[in-house]
């Protein structure tokens, strides 16, 4: 049994079929009768199980189906990394993070200052402000 949730989510999953098409195939399950979804952090409003390939999303999620339509572009972003093979690793997250908070907040050939009251950490002195 098919049944459209409403035309703006048809809309939306066409919108999403025709601009980011990929070779796996994706099922969504729209979920009647549960406000929240379990999912491996906690709960939820969506899921995105990446051994089947399916999503799971709460079809009676407190709001309106507007956000319905963000939880289904949510977790089609994480099937999509993974249908192109774009999916990054934890270490490679936290190296992009690095490298964002350091180009974002270290400005280039700024040295630090000491100030004048030195602070003890273990054996040595340091002095930083």
């Amino acid at each position: 049994m098919l049944e459209i949730v409403n035309s703006d989510f048809l809309k939306a999953t066409n919108y999403l079929i025709d601009n980011y098409p990929t070779d796996k195939r994706l099922i969504v399950h729209v979920m009647e009768g549960y406000d929240t979804i379990e999912t491996p952090t906690g709960k939820g409003f969506g899921v995105f199980i990446p051994e089947t390939l399916e999503i799971f999303i709460a079809g009676d999620m407190p709001g309106e189906s507007e956000d319905l339509i963000k939880t289904l572009a949510h977790e089609f972003k994480h099937f999509y990394s993974i249908a192109t093979e774009n999916h990054s690793t934890k270490r490679k997250r936290r190296n992009s993070r690095k490298k964002y908070i350091e180009k974002r907040y270290q400005k280039p050939g700024r040295r630090r200052k000491y100030s004048e009251k030195p602070f003890k950490h273990g054996e040595r002195l340091h002095r930083l402000t």
